[in-house]
């Protein structure tokens, strides 16, 4: 597939140099590792237009250190030094907004979502997760992951930024495995601003899925990251966390959870 060189006007065949793909594929490298390294300067940077690589590599590359963002990264120096990725970074391409997401009461949270086919055909769903999430962190301060249905696309398909872990998109998700030990926290979700609720999860899961580019994936968690990937595949199947609260009293407003839990929490 050829892409084009904004400042030439000259298409570059697929295979010439480094492929779109390619290209494609160390910027979601780069994008993790800057996320990584810089945190909440990045999202925020995201958060306002700009993605977290093109906004601190093209400094980089203006101050012609391109051998560290590829080391940053851990891909190859060869990709990024080369002319057609620089030009690919600098281009100009629409930044997806952040997408409303639906609240408690909206009949569509709690419809069961459809498998993916391909992961190719959700690639916007994915672009508008992962922006989401990023514009919703850097407005409350917290937010670690995001479910397709939340933003009115009944597709199964996941997005995780743990701060200092576990990033990425999650496509047809599947708990293979749960273990029996169990853990209780108050939950909260986008889509019930303002409320906690007590739920239990299991401490421990094993979850397979499909990444961006199709290839079968498989992750094990526990803690934090375990409890997420249980909340948010819970949103594929039309589940809320009040659905899961383990008692009718088990709910709390945010600001009674601050004054009374937090630090038990």
């Amino acid at each position: 597939m050829p892409f084009a060189d904004p400042r030439s006007r000259h298409v570059v065949p697929a295979g010439q140099a480094v492929t779109a793909r390619a290209i494609q594929r160390s910027e979601r490298r780069l994008d993790t590792a800057i996320l990584t390294l810089f945190g909440d300067t990045a999202e925020a940077a995201r958060a306002a237009g700009v993605p977290p690589l093109r906004g601190l590599l093209r400094v980089l590359l203006r101050h012609q250190q391109d051998r560290a963002c590829s080391n940053l990264a851990g891909t190859t120096v060869r990709a990024v030094a080369d002319g057609s990725v620089r030009r690919y970074l600098f281009a100009r391409r629409p930044i997806v907004p952040a997408r409303t997401i639906l609240e408690l009461g909206n009949p569509g949270l709690w419809q069961r979502s459809r498998p993916v086919d391909r992961p190719a055909d959700v690639r916007q769903v994915i672009a508008d997760l992962a922006d989401t999430l990023a514009h919703f962190r850097a407005a409350h301060g917290f937010g670690r992951g995001i479910a397709a249905p939340q933003i009115g696309a009944l597709e199964r398909v996941i997005f995780i930024r743990m701060p200092d872990g576990f990033t990425g998109p999650l496509v047809n998700p599947v708990v293979e495995w749960a273990s029996g030990e169990k853990m209780e926290l108050w939950d909260d979700c986008f889509s019930l601003p303002g409320l906690m609720v007590r739920v239990s999860r299991s401490a421990r899961v094993r979850v397979s899925y499909l990444d961006e580019d199709g290839s079968a994936r498989r992750v094990e968690a526990d803690g934090g990251l375990s409890e997420l990937l249980q909340h948010e595949i819970d949103h594929l199947d039309g589940i809320l966390a009040i659905d899961r609260a383990i008692s009718p009293q088990a709910l709390c407003s945010r600001a009674e959870w601050e004054r009374r839990h937090r630090g038990a929490a």
